[in-house]
């Protein structure tokens, strides 16, 4: 069976996952509220006002190395004994959503590493905004694990 790497990031697929997360970015950024929200909703606006592709071109850039953090999440949904693709796709789903704190983490070492080779304006951006990432990431956490299930 394909990494969940390989499935993200198949020929025909990896656009079509790309902008599901951006949908997904999308629909989290507009439920955020108060200050915290003021400056996601910020710094979104700000970077994709310079570049109107930056969500979907990071998200892409990043979906190879997403995929390799969260494979131990797909090798036990398939090593469950899941033979039908619908069945490893709800257990997959479940495990992310089974432990939100754990796959928040996951996810948010992988644009830690990243993020020291971005412009200068990211970098601060991304600065101001992950002391918070974790809350916001996990609370994403039931979504992106829908969104991604359907990919696997």
């Amino acid at each position: 069976m394909p990494s969940l790497e390989d499935r993200l990031t198949a020929e025909g697929t990896r656009s079509r996952v790309a902008r599901a997360c951006c949908e997904l970015v999308a629909r989290q950024v507009q439920t955020k509220r108060g200050l915290a929200g003021v400056g996601i909703k910020t710094a979104l606006k700000l970077v994709t006002a310079v570049r109107p592709r930056f969500v979907e071109d990071v998200v892409s850039r990043l979906l190879p190395e997403f995929g390799r953090a969260l494979e131990p999440y797909y090798a036990r949904s398939i090593a469950d004994g899941a033979a039908e693709q619908s069945i490893v796709a709800d257990r997959f789903r479940a495990a992310l959503v089974a432990s939100p704190a754990a796959t928040a983490d996951v996810l948010l070492r992988v644009t830690d590493r990243r993020v020291d080779t971005a412009a200068p304006a990211v970098r601060k951006a991304y600065a101001r905004l992950r002391s918070s990432a974790q809350r916001h990431v996990e609370a994403a956490v039931p979504d992106l694990a829908a969104t991604l299930a359907d990919f696997v």
